[in-house]
């Protein structure tokens, strides 16, 4: 019987798991427990485990994958084929490494050795790169350093979101995952080492990132805003509150940074430090989301009113 355990808690790892087990049958999801999180701090499961229990997997919890007596048990007697893990947040370790010659096996969102690390979408985003990609390699004792058994390159729209990119590179991972674990049922598996002088590292996104300024440039800002959507949302201040920027538009033409200095369509074009941004939506705190238009007529905001005041 062949044997597939996952292992994985954010919501890129439940996307994956949703597509992957409508191709294989996972023995076991192994997750974290339950954190505090949102604005009553309450517990809540993973969002691996929220999706888990729909397909009908045994469920995991464990703070300490390596050091965890009932997996080390099962490992020995029930011992799968490989591990699946993706977007864990776990340091795994011997003998979890190499007890099968597949051993655990990692979905990431970048061609690594580019952007090893936490953040791989929201970081190449930021560096205003075109292109990305996706990683299916086999874990080692260094961060995202493994062989990579395939990869699959996947072209950055001016307009794509870290959303956007994440269901797409969460899709294009499965798929390459598929192939990889069907490849290697025939005996067929690949590895390449990677080049660690090529490395580059994407560190975890700080809350603190998503802040901006117009005296920043319009390219710069509009990277930030599509890199913080969903979560948490590029922001600025307006009349010393929260203003969440969701979606823009650049617009070659200069001013006085955080000018209104044109309407599209009843739209705002606020100038930045260099060049402008149209605001598509926004949400002033403690509201919803609305477009740029409803909220400069409700702001009763005009053309050449300066909103960094």
């Amino acid at each position: 019987m062949n044997r597939l355990w996952f292992a994985g808690s954010g919501k890129f790892g439940a996307r994956c798991l949703e597509l992957l087990s409508r191709e294989f049958s996972i023995q076991m999801v192994i997750t974290s427990p339950p954190a505090r999180a949102g604005r009553k701090y309450k517990k809540r499961p993973t969002p691996v485990e929220d999706l888990a229990g729909n397909i009908k997997s045994s469920i995991y919890r464990t703070a300490s994958f390596s050091d965890d007596e009932y997996l080390l048990e099962r490992l020995s007697e029930e011992t799968p084929e490989a591990i699946i893990v993706v977007d864990f947040g776990q340091m795994i370790r011997e003998p979890f490494l190499s007890f099968s010659k597949a051993g655990c096996l990692n979905i990431h969102p970048s061609l690594l050795p580019l952007y090893r690390g936490a953040s791989p979408i929201q970081r190449a985003i930021l560096d205003g790169r075109v292109e990305t990609g996706v990683s299916v390699f086999r874990l080692d004792t260094g961060m995202d350093s493994g062989p990579v058994v395939k990869q699959a390159s996947k072209q950055i729209a001016h307009t794509d979101t870290c959303g956007d990119l994440m269901e797409s590179l969460a899709f294009e991972g499965s798929r390459i995952m598929t192939e990889v674990i069907h490849n290697y049922r025939k005996g067929i598996f690949p590895l390449s080492v990677q080049d660690d002088g090529k490395a580059s590292y994407a560190p975890k996104i700080q809350r603190s990132e998503a802040h901006f300024s117009w005296d920043e440039n319009a390219l710069a800002i509009h990277n930030r805003v599509r890199a913080f959507n969903p979560v948490p949302g590029a922001f600025t201040e307006y009349k010393g509150r929260r203003l969440k920027i969701w979606k823009t538009g650049i617009r070659n033409i200069e001013g006085k940074a955080g000018k209104v200095i044109e309407l599209v369509d009843g739209y705002p074009v606020i100038a930045a430090g260099s060049g402008a941004l149209l605001l598509e939506t926004v949400q002033p705190e403690g509201k919803k989301p609305v477009s740029g238009k409803d909220w400069i007529n409700g702001s009763h905001i005009r053309k050449d009113d300066l909103i960094n005041e």
